[in-house]
């Protein structure tokens, strides 16, 4: 047996052995992925003379380990060494073929080079954000976990060639028609697969079967910028690559790409299984200029793996281009009242002339005689490959991505009063709509690619619905994230946002800043993976920002907003605020439109060039009461003015100290709604004046009313909810927010609730002034009359006052209750009432009604409320 000398050195040599294995396993793999065939298939044997010299040394326990290392690790080097073979045969076709040869990489377009500068956030990710983030990595079923680090070469060296467990991509019903099978690149082209195109040519990228126009725009946009030699965008998500960062085959089939989905860069894992058609017609992206290049088609099957297959309904290609390059999408609605196309060319210009933004455009709904006069195709995505000014006329490049795709013929001829201008100041010129309004410049060779065309500025702004605009994010120094989650279920109105996500942000800096904020829903069904699961009832939702001078407190409604951004139904929506002034804080509200009524996850980034911090918006209230209640046909009263009025919903509330306070009253959007907070007593009022108003949510508005008050002193207050008209119907929440913990809400019951109900009607007499009705008490009761107008034969209704009395002897009567506390007249539309008044039995008592003015012929109604029996006698004139 060896003594513990002897083993401790021979667990040191049997960890030397392991470190060698791993070592010459890395470099292998290494040299493999920049083609070094030979090295690295020196390596890999010496990787297996590592692992099995370990396993003699090693016991018992860990031989079967290091021999399952030694049979993966001679797979590895047979793989090697058939990809030698392979690449020999290659090279020597290419000796008798030299036009096939592959470009070699070029250092200019190393990572130095790159326009891609991943911004990276100033501030540190929670936990809670972190778990979020990785919670947002399911989409369709599937997992898509964020980027931590560059893959490293073992990766792709799978055991064996690489098929994607997920399996193949989904594809339509007619795609399927057309499959004649899923095929490697290898097995697709004769004389070899080529990833790059050659040295010096460009790719000229079509769409066919697969309705992804904007996916396709999106590439064609990307790669035309790098083309252009302004650094890497796009080709560089895709791994494995060189030293040049430059994509490369990957011996086994198996690529990653890298997205920015869902708050973050994500890995997509793929294989290199490509569908091929029984036909002419492609079901992948192809390039005209050379089929063979594949690269393309490698990252938009990955692309539609997230989106949840080749049956790919359409997108839009800022959202695409988002995912593709990370560069900030901005969608301008072209047709929208605040575009000024003067100045947005200017914009759209001078970035392009830095390569800091790409183009890309999407036409409406389209009649088909529109689609024939103008050479578009509706609801399509078109690249924009160049963009110049000839003679004072912005001109722009377009590709048409679809493989027979039309191209503009020119503006129909239109009346001379239909001229419009563009912004003064533009430098622009006016755009002439009883001319075809475009001058083509010399013809070239980008103008002679299929489906390419030069169109004027003006006719873009005039016959497409959006441009799409994915701006550097290098532009910007600064960078602020936050992830978040939004519940929805309890959501009643959308036009209230007071529990709408919200947060303050802050330019600490002296000087002004100019701030970009982008909202993204993270999505975890496409509406590719919903079609195919039947998923059809969906309402189209959309998403908004809301910008408020409130120094970063907490809002509840929309109207103050001093930015407002554009309601979109894509996943992400920006709002650009061109000037922040210093030292300043706003508060920023997400809103939605139809958001289903379920949790939600968000992330908010704001860009600046100046230091900006984003956190969550104060609440000034520490305290939320909240109860539910709802209009039904005998509650909904309507407003102050309605005689119902009284019905509505009540509720007292107890305050025990000095306090601010808030009400916030959240109904279905329908609904015009209020709440006041009154002088009440914690009691039920029937009608409400001026004086009796603490606060009020001011004008009836739909789905919302909000008010507040401070410094609310220490009582018993009534709170009053109402719609505007009486009997609309519906439930609301009511929430009183306060500083102080002790508050408490309670709704009170209806006037009627637990009473005895006797109802009466009449008309008054000419010169009749006081009528009466006996009352007559089984036991000890408690009482109340009330008394209104129903009809007046003339504009001015009588005032009126109800009392209840008990008769004393013959002549004289006792009043017991009276309406008005004084006994004063009124004509509020609610009527009079005596509140209630406990009375005994065995004495007689009159429910006495009196009016001041008035002609005779009006009608009046008396109703008595009581937790006993009452019986009423007819009516009798009221002694004066």
């Amino acid at each position: 047996m060896n003594n513990p000398m002897q083993q401790t050195r021979l667990a040191s040599q049997r960890s030397l052995l392991e470190e060698d294995i791993a070592a010459a396993e890395s470099l292998a793999d290494s040299l493999f992925l920049n083609a070094k065939y030979d090295e690295s298939l020196e390596a890999a044997i010496k990787s297996i003379e590592h692992c099995m010299k370990a396993r003699l040394q090693a016991p018992d326990v860990d031989k079967p380990r290091l021999g399952k290392k030694c049979e993966q690790l001679i797979r590895k080097a047979e793989w090697i060494k058939k990809l030698q073979k392979k690449a020999l045969e290659r090279a020597l076709d290419e000796d008798r073929n030299p036009t096939s040869t592959p470009p070699a990489p070029s250092p200019s377009n190393s990572e130095t080079a790159t326009g891609r500068k991943s911004l990276i956030s100033t501030n540190k990710l929670t936990v809670k954000e972190q778990t979020l983030l990785w919670k947002s990595s399911k989409v369709n079923g599937l997992t898509y976990p964020p980027w931590e680090s560059n893959p490293k070469p073992s990766e792709f060296f799978p055991d064996g060639l690489f098929s994607d467990p997920s399996g193949f991509l989904h594809l339509s019903d007619s795609q399927r028609s057309m499959l004649a099978a899923w095929k490697r690149p290898d097995e697709i082209f004769e004389g070899g697969e080529v990833l790059f195109p050659r040295e010096g040519h460009t790719l000229d990228l079509t769409q066919d079967v697969v309705t992804d126009c904007s996916v396709v725009a999106s590439l064609c946009s990307a790669i035309g910028r790098e083309e252009k030699g302004r650094g890497k965008i796009l080709s560089n998500i895709l791994y494995p690559q060189n030293k040049y960062n430059c994509p490369i085959i990957s011996p086994l089939g198996k690529y990653i790409v890298k997205f920015y989905f869902n708050g973050c860069f994500r890995k997509v894992i793929v294989d290199d299984h490509l569908p091929v058609s029984n036909n002419s017609r492609s079901l992948y992206v192809t390039c005209r200029n050379d089929p063979k290049v594949f690269y393309p088609a490698l990252i938009e099957k990955a692309y539609l793996k997230l989106m949840g297959g080749y049956d790919f309904p359409g997108s839009n290609s800022g959202t695409d281009l988002l995912a593709l390059t990370g560069w900030i999408p901005e969608h301008v609605f072209l047709q929208s009242d605040d575009v000024l196309p003067g100045s947005l060319w200017k914009r759209m210009y001078k970035a392009w002339g830095h390569g800091d933004v790409l183009i890309t455009l999407g036409t409406g709904s389209m009649t088909r005689r529109e689609e024939l006069e103008l050479g578009l195709i509706g609801d399509h995505d078109y690249a924009v490959l160049a963009l110049k000014e000839d003679k004072g006329q912005g001109m722009l490049l377009v590709k048409n991505p679809w493989s027979e795709g039309t191209v503009w013929k020119g503006a129909p001829v239109f009346d001379s009063d239909e001229e419009e201008d563009f912004d003064a100041g533009s430098g622009v010129s006016t755009f002439e709509t009883n001319r075809l309004g475009h001058a083509l410049p010399a013809a070239s060779e980008e103008e002679a690619a299929p489906g390419v065309f030069w169109i004027s500025q003006d006719n873009v702004f005039r016959n497409f619905a959006s441009i799409y605009l994915n701006w550097n994010p290098g532009l910007f120094t600064h960078r602020n994230d936050t992830h978040f989650t939004w519940d929805l279920s309890g959501k009643r109105s959308e036009s209230c946002i007071g529990g709408n996500p919200q947060y303050c942000l802050e330019n600490p800096s002296a000087q002004p800043a100019l701030v970009w904020l982008l909202l993204g829903r993270h999505i975890v069904y496409t509406e590719s993976y919903k079609a195919q699961a039947g998923i059809t009832n969906e309402k189209t939702s959309y998403i908004s920002l809301y910008v408020f001078e409130s120094p970063g407190r907490r809002v509840y409604r929309s109207e103050s907003a001093l930015h407002i951004g554009p309601y979109v139904d894509s996943p992400q929506t920006l709002l650009r605020i061109d000037v922040m002034p210093p030292k300043s804080k706003y508060t920023v509200a997400v809103s939605s439109q139809d958001l289903s009524k379920t949790q939600h996850t968000f992330s908010l980034s704001a860009f600046s060039l100046n230091p900006i911090h984003m956190s969550r918006a104060e609440d000034p209230y520490g305290f939320h009461n909240a109860l539910q209640s709802q209009w039904l046909p005998d509650t909904a009263g309507g407003n102050a003015q309605s005689p119902t009025y009284s019905t509505n919903p009540q509720f007292r509330l107890s305050v025990p100290s000095t306090c601010d306070l808030m009400l916030l009253l959240e109904a279905r959007d329908t609904l015009p709604v209020h709440v006041k907070l009154v002088w009440g007593n914690g009691k039920r009022v029937a009608s409400v004046t001026t004086r009796d108003i603490i606060t009020e949510s001011g004008e009836y508005r739909r789905g919302c009313a909000h008010a507040e008050t401070t410094s609310l002193q220490k009582g018993t207050y009534t709170i009053v909810a109402s719609t505007f008209e009486p009997g609309q119907i519906g439930g609301f929440t009511l929430t009183v927010a306060s500083t102080i913990s002790r508050a408490t809400l309670t709704q009170l019951p209806s006037e009627s609730a637990g009473k005895l109900r006797k109802d009466l009607q009449g008309v008054w007499e000419v010169g009749v002034t006081a009528v009466a009705y006996p009352l007559e008490l089984e036991r000890f009761t408690r009482v109340s009359a009330n008394a209104r107008t129903l009809w007046a034969n003339s504009r001015a209704q009588p005032m009126l006052r109800i009392s209840i009395e008990r008769k004393i002897g013959d002549r004289r009567r006792k009043t017991e209750a009276s309406s008005g506390g004084e006994g004063e007249f009124s004509d509020v539309p609610q009527g009079v009432r005596t509140g209630d008044v406990d009375l005994e039995a065995g004495w007689d008592y009159l429910a006495v009604l009196e009016r001041m003015g008035g002609e005779g012929g009006s009608g009046y109604g008396v109703e008595v409320l009581s937790d006993g029996v009452v019986h009423l006698g007819k009516v009798v004139l009221a002694e004066e």
